[in-house]
């Protein structure tokens, strides 16, 4: 700075300083947040305007609704709820909309219900990939009233109580998969799929649609030789068991229990902690969760070794990787180390693994269409399209190729999907083990929804001969 300019910027400081100080305004306080169908309205017309494709619905919540400390929990809760609804019923409430839109179109499908008009409105409205921008477009009012109605929210125009259950009822009569599907909120573009899974068998599909528009319940699983549930049940939460697992509702943020602090359990849906089991490891065995994610089945293989053997987990997010590390170190689990894992090769193990020959179980939790955790994940049936269906599949065959290199002879080959689509299911399996002579299918089959209230997964084993 010159000394001009030095001299100017000293008496610029003098001269404020010397100023009386100006009369401030009152701050005036931010307006309350709407409440009530303002709110509704309000939240999901941010959701659609969040990008062409919206965010996944959790972590929209986590931004715009969970943090609003100045609106109390039944206010939150209840605007978490309408959000899932608008995923959960969103499809048969433009169902709805579209057929009431012309008068003729409604009277004759309420009579004679046919598969034609659900080829209409699969064509004009549900077609993917642009299912948002149908969203965006039609009448919101309607729309969300449609919503009201079908999940019970709040109420609705009274023509839309007259008319929902005479088209419900046509849906139930049609009986077609199409039908079916959109009775349960499910885009038509689902019914082929529907039609396979149905053919090949092992999903009672009829209670798995049935369950879609139920909320699930939260699964927690406890730490071994720990005293969860009694902890728990201290402060005020109501905890029932289950196949080793706990089912837990409360009030208060499990977040901020003791309970969590001391590591006592990990939120975990028993469908996942069944298909999990899948790996039957002993202590002393080298596991290898070759898709690790945040980590819920790495920390339940690493409870079943009771810290003797080890486990590798790895992933392509490094982000999920580091949450993994924090899991880790709050369960107090030494035995478990991190790498990260690209799918096109197999990453370069520690020493103690060539010298063990390989792994005695690999497990591949592979990237999938999430159609299994569709009530949880209620926004994952908009976003899933045939084309993208078809890039999952290949990924998913690469990565059982890789994961089966670094089994020993006489090891496990565990491939688990939370997914009810044959294309992910049986096919993959079947093109494996037609692929792989060298490895010999144990079993295969669903963990969870219809049979247990939880997620649906699927699942197979395999051993390496020789």
């Amino acid at each position: 700075m010159t000394r001009s300019a030095a001299g100017w910027h000293s008496r610029a400081v003098q001269n404020r300083r010397s100023r009386p100080a100006a009369r401030r305004a009152p701050r005036r306080p931010p307006p309350p947040p709407p409440t009530g169908p303002a709110a509704e309205r309000a939240l999901f017309t941010a959701w659609l305007d969040a990008g062409p494709v919206p965010p996944p619905l959790d972590r929209f919540l986590s931004y715009h609704v969970r943090p609003q400390k100045q609106a109390d929990a039944a206010e939150r809760q209840r605007l978490t709820a309408w959000m899932f609804a608008t995923q959960r019923f969103g499809v048969l409430a433009l169902f709805c909309q579209w057929l009431l839109l012309d008068a003729a179109r409604r009277d004759a499908f309420l009579a004679d219900p046919t598969d034609e008009a659900l080829r209409a409105f699969n064509d004009e409205v549900a077609s993917p990939p642009d299912l948002f921008g149908i969203l965006r477009s039609v009448d919101q009012d309607v729309f969300i009233g449609w919503v009201r109605q079908l999940s019970g929210h709040a109420t609705a125009p009274a023509y839309m109580g007259r008319y929902a259950p005479l088209i419900l009822d046509a849906l139930n009569r049609l009986g077609t998969p199409t039908a079916r599907l959109l009775r349960a909120g499910v885009p038509p573009w689902f019914a082929a799929a529907l039609v396979r899974r149905e053919t090949l068998g092992g999903l009672d599909m009829a209670g798995f649609l049935e369950a879609q528009n139920r909320p699930p319940p939260l699964w927690l699983r406890p730490r071994p030789g720990g005293d969860a549930a009694t902890r728990l049940q201290s402060e005020g939460f109501t905890v029932t068991e289950q196949d080793g697992a706990l089912r837990i509702s409360g009030e208060k943020s499990l977040f901020l229990t003791d309970a969590h602090r001391e590591g006592l359990f990990e939120v975990q849906d028993l469908g996942s902690q069944l298909a999990g089991a899948r790996v039957a490891c002993r202590p002393g065995d080298f596991v290898w969760d070759a898709c690790a994610g945040a980590g819920g089945k790495t920390l339940q293989i690493a409870a079943a070794l009771r810290e003797k053997g080890v486990v590798y987990a790895s992933d392509v997010r490094a982000d999920k990787l580091d949450t993994l590390r924090m899991r880790v170190r709050r369960a107090g689990v030494s035995n478990v180390r991190t790498l990260g894992f690209d799918g096109h090769a197999v990453p370069n193990f520690a020493g103690e693994v060539r010298t063990h020959g390989g792994f005695d179980w690999v497990l591949v939790d592979a990237p999938c269409s999430s159609s299994g955790t569709w009530r949880r994940n209620p926004d994952a049936r908009l976003r899933n399209t045939p084309a993208e269906l078809r890039d999952t599949v290949r990924l998913q065959i690469r990565l059982l190729a890789l994961a089966a290199q670094a089994v020993r002879p006489g090891g496990h080959l565990v491939y688990l999907t939370c997914s009810w689509l044959v294309e992910e299911d049986e096919d993959i399996a079947d093109r494996f083990s037609e692929q792989h002579p060298g490895f010999e299918r144990v079993s295969h089959g669903f963990h969870g929804c219809p049979a247990a209230d939880a997620d649906t997964l699927f699942g197979a084993t395999w051993v390496r001969r020789g």
